[in-house]
């Protein structure tokens, strides 16, 4: 049912794991959400996941077939400390790349090196 937006955290801080069984997925805010709550992800490999998630770090990539997936699953759901190593680092994942700051940060730097830029194109010779 539907969760209202304010109630998502404390809805995804009682799972144990979140999982993301796709053929394509880009950018997968769902999975980033959960991360943010400390809770892992088993995800396949299908696109974008491979992007923040680091396969045994912070959660768990594995092949697009359902003994892939039950088997990462159950490997979790067997070692409580695994699964709260990966949570953590997952939550870590989330604040080091995708909060408002670190975002923030990453479009000041990339704002500054075109600036950078423009200063040099417009300094050259020839450039009217």
């Amino acid at each position: 049912p539907y969760v209202a937006r304010w109630e998502l955290p404390g809805k995804l801080s009682e799972i144990d794991i979140f999982i993301v069984p796709s053929f394509q997925e880009g950018l997968c805010i769902a999975a980033l959400e959960a991360m943010s709550c400390g809770v892992p992800v088993v995800s396949t490999r299908c696109g974008g996941p491979e992007n923040y998630i680091v396969d045994g770090e912070n959660g768990l990539l594995c092949d697009h077939n359902p003994t892939s997936v039950s088997k990462a699953v159950v490997q979790l759901l067997l070692d409580s400390e695994k699964r709260k190593q990966l949570g953590e680092c997952a939550r870590q994942t989330v604040v080091e790349r995708f909060s408002v700051a670190a975002q923030t940060e990453r479009f000041n730097l990339l704002m500054a090196r075109q600036i950078a830029n423009l200063g040099e194109a417009a300094s050259m010779p020839g450039k009217d």
